[in-house]
């Protein structure tokens, strides 16, 4: 087992991600006052609902810090209790058959940058091995990362290690499905090569792979064991013939998901594993991790942008095409104060 000393990594980004498709819904003018009259990161509180919250409770979270609750089966009459409080309110209306503002902030999309993480955007991170690699730049901006000349074979990059969520909220038969999207791009070693000349294509450039590890915890001394061997991979083989020019290219692992092998079996009935406070998860990716292997030809370096990850809704959200705003908001504008949504 790896020791490390931080014990709390993946609930930072659980929380991070959640906070991060919740603020695409704020994007228009109309919808950004609870983000930009704050300082920080918003606070989001998860009740059990659909049970009313009486005033003085209300008034309690406030004094807590809340600055979001998320609530099942919200009435109008309750959205104006919460209103006269100072929270804004996330629906989850369980008889509605298209419950689009829960189904887009559960969304999930992060673009993770090949150079790292900038300190002041927090310390979760892939991480590059310089050993082998060099920043890469297009027009004097920090584009990724490259191969250096004659670099040998070993691991160009990896990280972040951390939580993937395996199923949707409320509904664990509902697997969430990822596409890990590497942006990578080749560049021949010799300017009379043509890398794309049949001789050439088999030539493997590198491996990208998924992998989650089993993680503990020992509470006492804050420490988090993590596994040193995988719990599940998934892996691709990137040969020359998987790349069609000299440009940006798109090579994927697609619809992968944490059903099996995510995470030890728990035992759902047990107290200790989903206390009454918790929500139950019963399969995630625990620690993950998104990694290239370089292959190490001297034929060709290898350059890497970043690693998008996304589940439909993410892309979805991210398209302006799709029209998933129109959707969110035809949904906030069925309630009476819409603002308040």
């Amino acid at each position: 087992m790896k020791k490390l000393s931080v014990s709390n990594t993946g609930t930072n980004i659980k929380f991070v991600m959640l906070l991060l498709f919740f603020c695409c819904l704020f994007t228009k003018e109309s919808y950004s006052q609870v983000l930009t009259q704050k300082d920080g990161i918003p606070m989001i509180l998860f009740t059990e609902g659909p049970q009313d919250i009486p005033q003085n409770e209300v008034i309690k979270m406030k004094n807590l810090g809340v600055d979001i609750i998320h609530h099942t089966n919200v009435e109008d009459y309750m959205v104006e209790r919460f209103v006269q409080s100072g929270l804004k309110v996330m629906p989850y209306q369980t008889w509605m058959a298209n419950n689009f503002i829960y189904q887009y902030t559960n969304a999930h999309y992060t673009e993770w940058e090949a150079e790292g993480t900038a300190p002041d955007r927090g310390n979760v991170t892939l991480e590059h091995n310089s050993s082998i690699s060099e920043f890469y730049f297009e027009d004097n901006t920090l584009k990724g990362i490259k191969t250096k000349l004659d670099a040998e074979a070993g691991n160009l990059i990896k990280g972040p290690g951390y939580r993937q969520t395996g199923h949707e909220r409320y509904n664990d038969e509902r697997p969430i499905i990822y596409d890990a999207d590497f942006i990578l791009k080749i560049n021949s070693t010799d300017p009379n090569i043509n890398l794309f000349e049949p001789q050439y294509q088999e030539t493997v450039v590198c491996s990208i792979k998924v992998v989650s590890h089993g993680v503990s915890f020992d509470v006492t001394n804050d420490t988090m064991f993590i596994s040193e061997n995988p719990v599940r991979t998934f892996w691709r083989e990137i040969k020359i013939k998987h790349f069609t020019d000299y440009n940006w290219n798109h090579l994927a692992i697609n619809g992968y998901d944490w059903q099996e092998g995510g995470i030890p079996t728990l035992h759902p009935t047990e107290e200790e594993y989903f206390p009454t406070w918790k929500e139950p998860i019963y399969y995630e990716g625990q620690y993950v991790q998104f990694i290239v292997d370089w292959a190490g030809s001297n034929l060709l370096q290898l350059s890497v942008d970043k690693i998008v990850v996304s589940d439909e809704d993410g892309r979805n959200l991210m398209n302006p095409l799709f029209g998933a705003y129109d959707l969110i908001f035809e949904e906030v504008n069925s309630f009476s104060n819409p603002d308040a949504i």
